[in-house]
């Protein structure tokens, strides 16, 4: 739902600026629900949707419950997780077998306790002779890092260009979620968030491979995202539009147009403290128009 306005708000002005109200409202519509998204993400998130917890955790166990077999739903491209197997009531000697999709998208990078032996069993599974304890029990821990993304009989390769663009596009939208005001004044707590960020992605970006090889084809992809596009917008002043917004004034003659000002996240202290910084000046009266560029950025037009 569009954001509300007061009928005197509502009017487009053309001057100083050219205003797209209607485009506008979209994009504080927009950052409304993302703000709603990228919370239920969070949720999510601690519910297990995308690492360990409730929603992840699986269990299985055969009709007889001497096999139970413990594991991750969702596992997460190059993240690593744990399959814990549990065999009751076997002889001195049994042998595990582990067939079907699992061990094709996903690496074996470690197993605990070693097996005796080991082999190839049903072409692409893998069968375990193991020793079992005295009561006739054999737990095995096997820790699987996931190779690609979608279900394991389609998993495309998360190489660098497909890592490099999805990081692109998922920070784009974040962003866009947060307002660009947000991006206009980096205060220290923004500061430390980027940070963080940067650091947060730089594994995501390149994976294993810290080759410099590596590192030119992600900055290369990126670059040329971004070239392209800024020459889409170029070539399309309406999409240009859409995706950066347009500017809004909020202050006229003085006036704070108040239902502009809550809808872009403002306050009147914010409107005074570009003035003073600007143009010294110390009251809304001294003010012709204040206008919310594009880039989120606060201009001031002093009165005559």
């Amino acid at each position: 739902m569009l954001p509300r306005l007061d009928p005197s708000d509502e009017q487009e002005r053309h001057y100083p600026v050219q205003e797209n109200l209607h485009v506008q409202r979209c994009q504080w519509a927009l950052e409304r629900v993302g703000v709603w998204i990228l919370g239920a993400l969070v949720l999510l998130t601690v519910a297990g949707l995308f690492a360990k917890g409730p929603l992840s955790h699986a269990e299985a166990a055969s009709e007889d419950g001497r096999l139970q077999v413990t594991w991750q739903r969702f596992l997460r491209n190059g993240a690593t997780s744990t399959l814990v197997v549990d065999v009751h009531g076997v002889g001195p000697k049994a042998r595990v077998e582990l067939l079907g999709e699992l061990l094709e998208g996903s690496t074996l990078e470690g197993l605990q306790p070693q097996p005796a032996a080991s082999r190839t069993a049903g072409g692409n599974g893998l069968a375990l002779d193991v020793t079992a304890d005295e009561q006739g029990r054999v737990r095995l821990f096997l820790s699987l890092r996931a190779d690609g993304v979608g279900l394991f009989r389609s998993q495309p390769a998360m190489d660098a260009v497909f890592r490099a663009a999805a990081i692109y596009f998922a920070l784009l939208v974040i962003f866009k979620f947060s307002g660009r005001r947000s991006l206009s004044e980096i205060t220290i707590f923004d500061f430390v968030l980027l940070l963080i960020i940067g650091e947060a992605t730089q594994q995501a970006l390149l994976g294993d491979d810290f080759s410099v090889t590596n590192a030119v084809l992600v900055i290369v992809t990126l670059i040329s995202i971004d070239l392209v596009l800024t020459r889409l917008q170029w070539r399309w002043p309406r999409l240009d539009l859409w995706l950066e917004g347009s500017p809004v004034i909020v202050v006229e003659h003085g006036a704070v147009l108040k239902s502009r000002l809550d809808a872009a996240r403002l306050r009147e202290a914010d409107i005074l403290e570009a003035a003073r910084e600007k143009h010294g000046l110390e009251r809304l009266e001294q003010i012709r128009y204040a206008i919310v560029e594009r880039n989120g950025k606060i201009s001031i037009i002093p009165a005559q």
